[in-house]
């Protein structure tokens, strides 16, 4: 093997065939030709293994051979997030501009742990994105003329909303309890807490206070709103109750649950955590998007109380992966965790690195954020994100037409949970005796992981799938029950016509497989003389 069969200096003839063959492959994944036009060729886990288990190569692999390869495995067979059959999640990631600023990221190699010697020009564009998110949420920010010292910037880019939602905590511990960063937690004469709202809050808070060493039993948990937002009164209630050695340092706001995307009143919770003490964080992940609308930016009205903000702009801007991040109100907290303290009275230092707990090396993942919003401004990303919200409230609303669904949660911007519950079961449910109610809930489960899975194994249409409270007793049997739900969430600005209808028909086509024997299963509960097969409708058709 020679040198140059595997370093890029100046690449010969073939090196840039090879190039144009890997943008070609990724745009006949993007364009549907790759994936025979379905969101995903399914395959099981067992086959998904069986492409890619082998033992350790000795020889290497002749690299159009391996591109053929990479072409009938990984690409043919990964899901596309882009397509618009695709409703699990907002994540689209097919914006022109982001994606061509991720490739030239590659290319680039810059380090932005440090300036002078990883990324001269990198460092800049990073903190003039950061500057531009502070002015977005509504905190104090600096024209990048005048910031002289890292410890200006006051925000860090992050590989996703769970990192950015561990910083904000880890920092709030150490604001609040400043001993612990050289003493450690047992100087601490009393035991930290964290409040959380039951149902709409990230695991990524759970995993912190793990990891941490704090404990997830020291979570105070709170009853949240039918709406799936957090309650005030209900927060300040559980805060009233705390025994003396319970020290709340920390209290969440949800602007844009992973669940169904509604959006907390911030400002009231805000006035809860300023009068117990408590640093507010605002898990802004999924509702930051809003921020660029003029007319929807009142959603998330009281962003700019907050002490810390993360933001996912891989979520809900269009951006491929990975690009999150966390912006903290006072830019001196993100200090507290430098290597070399003497260096922070220097001027014009701009190591990155000195103000990013967790880590070290990292790409310049900022480019395609500030390529996006110099690409479009605020205005033209602000317009994308209005599309979006009207797309979803005509898909919405066709779905509901339907009467195949029973819908649990209104739909704040881009996200709804459902349950499969066709029009003549609900006849049935609204007549049956009460006694039969629990043994109502294992049928909608299964015919809705069902109805779920079909529609994903035949990868013309893939929805979310989760657990989710029909706090409204939207079914009529229960405000507290909790059922498999199906999540539809919208990341296309725009999905024309054609497609909505092809969506429509095929959700009517798949009920139409299932309403029958759904039917036999609700008529058999009020048979005295059929058994009820309890079993079978607690498996899960969703185990692949």
């Amino acid at each position: 093997m020679q040198v140059a069969d595997y370093i890029i200096n100046k690449p010969d003839h073939l090196q840039k065939k090879i190039l144009d063959n890997i943008i070609k492959l990724g745009l006949d994944f993007l364009s549907g030709k790759i994936r025979k036009n379905k969101v995903l060729i399914f395959k099981t886990h067992q086959e998904l293994k069986d492409l890619v288990s082998e033992n350790f190569p000795f020889e290497g692999t002749d690299i159009k051979q391996l591109l053929t390869q990479v072409e009938d495995t990984i690409v043919k067979y990964s899901i596309a997030q882009a397509d618009k059959n695709s409703l699990a999640f907002p994540d689209i990631g097919n914006s022109f501009i982001g994606i061509a600023g991720d490739i030239l990221s590659i290319f680039l190699n810059q380090n932005l742990i440090t300036m002078n010697r990883g990324a001269p020009i990198a460092t800049f564009v990073e903190i003039q994105t950061i500057q531009w998110l502070r002015q977005l949420v509504g905190y104090k920010y600096n024209s990048l003329k005048d910031i002289n010292n890292v410890k200006l910037v006051g925000g860090m880019w992050t590989n996703g909303g769970s990192m950015s939602n561990y910083i904000a905590i880890l920092i709030a511990l150490n604001v609040k309890f400043p001993e612990i960063k050289t003493k450690g937690l047992n100087a601490l004469s009393c035991k930290p807490v964290i409040v959380l709202v039951k149902q709409i809050d990230h695991y990524s808070f759970i995993t912190a206070m793990q990891c941490l060493g704090l404990g997830s039993d020291n979570i105070i948990w709170c009853e949240p709103k039918d709406d799936y937002t957090s309650d005030a009164e209900a927060i300040e209630n559980e805060l009233l109750k705390l025994d003396s050695n319970s020290k709340p340092f920390v209290l969440i706001g949800v602007s844009g649950n992973s669940k169904t995307s509604n959006l907390d009143n911030l400002e009231q919770l805000y006035h809860v955590a300023h009068k117990y003490k408590l640093w507010f964080h605002v898990d802004a992940c999924h509702g930051g998007s809003l921020l660029f609308s003029n007319t929807l930016k009142e959603k998330v009205k009281g962003i700019e109380l907050s002490d810390s903000v993360s933001i996912d702009p891989h979520k809900g801007l269009f951006l491929p992966y990975p690009s999150s991040y966390v912006l903290i109100k006072n830019p001196k907290h993100l200090t507290l965790f430098e290597r070399h303290q003497e260096k922070f009275s220097q001027t014009h230092l701009y190591d990155l690195g000195l103000i990013s707990p967790l880590y070290g090396s990292r790409g310049f993942h900022s480019l395609k954020l500030w390529l996006l919003i110099k690409h479009l401004g605020t205005q033209g990303l602000g317009k994308l994100v209005d599309l979006r919200h009207e797309t979803n409230r005509i898909l919405i609303k066709a779905l509901h037409e339907l009467h195949i669904f029973v819908f649990l949660t209104n739909s704040n911007f881009y996200r709804a949970g459902f349950v499969y519950c066709p029009a003549k079961i609900q006849e049935i449910i609204k007549q049956m005796d009460s006694s039969k109610y629990d043994k109502i809930i294992p049928i909608i489960n299964y015919y809705t992981e069902l109805y779920c899975s079909d529609l994903y194994q035949s990868g013309k249409l893939v929805f979310d799938l989760f657990r989710l409270t029909d706090f409204k007793n939207c079914l009529g049997i229960g405000r507290h029950n909790v059922y498999s739900a199906m999540g539809l969430t919208v990341g296309h600005p725009f999905i024309e016509p054609k497609k909505i209808d092809y969506i429509i028909k095929t959700t009517i086509k798949t009920s139409r497989k299932y309403e029958a024997s759904y039917l036999k299963s609700m008529k058999n509960l009020n048979d005295p003389n059929k058994k009820y097969n309890f079993t079978e409708h607690n498996s899960s058709p969703t185990n692949w």
